[in-house]
């Protein structure tokens, strides 16, 4: 199996479209990552100029990370970014560890767990409508369908519950407080963790 980590699938809930981003959504991206709730809530850098908004857009389109990132399109306005960092997926998906997972799963043995990690953050402008958790659903949706994870992990700053709604509202379990979990501009914070695994979201489709 070979994954295209340049161009994500386009995904679509009436009016909200998950797609690539474009060097067009510059200026949005600039907008939403300099807003003091963004600032609050991610480690996005308080520095953020439009010049790293740009480069940050081209890094996406590079395909060099193993992670789809999207951008949240609503009737062709940039509104937010998902992306799902596919842990592990890179090594997995190398000719000889197929061939290895094949000659396993004949002789009944399981394959590893593989998983993505969700991120998000939305553009001040779009807030408050809903939108992310149906992007999460989308997304979470396209690679289960996929069979290319077996869960995915949602993890943010302890009180963010803002973000915990989004991916509550996509099916996601209550979350567990893990005490230091994240580091942030050199400290250490309590974090929030919850997982929604392939045989959860098939049982309640």
């Amino acid at each position: 199996m070979s994954v295209d980590f340049r161009t994500p699938p386009r995904l679509r809930d009436g009016d909200l479209l998950l797609r690539a981003h474009r060097l067009s959504d510059a200026e949005a991206v600039h907008e939403r990552s300099v807003d003091p709730v963004s600032l609050a809530w991610t480690t996005i850098p308080r520095d953020y100029t439009r010049q790293m908004a740009v480069e940050y857009i081209e890094r996406m389109l590079s395909g060099r990370e193993t992670t789809w990132f999207w951008a949240l399109d609503v009737n062709g306005e940039y509104a937010g970014t998902l992306d799902l960092r596919f842990s592990g997926l890179g090594e997995d998906m190398k000719p000889e560890i197929v061939r290895a997972r094949d000659a396993a799963a004949r002789h009944g043995r399981p394959e590893p767990t593989t998983t993505a990690v969700l991120g998000f953050v939305m553009h001040p402008a779009f807030r408050g409508r809903g939108l992310m958790g149906r992007a999460v659903r989308l997304a979470v949706d396209e690679v289960f369908r996929q069979g290319l994870v077996d869960r995915v992990l949602w993890q943010a700053a302890a009180g963010n519950r803002a973000s915990f709604r989004s991916v509550q509202s996509a099916g996601f379990p209550d979350f567990i407080e893990v005490p230091g979990l994240l580091s942030e501009r050199g400290l250490r914070m309590d974090g929030w963790v919850s997982v929604l695994t392939r045989e959860d979201w098939a049982a309640r489709r």
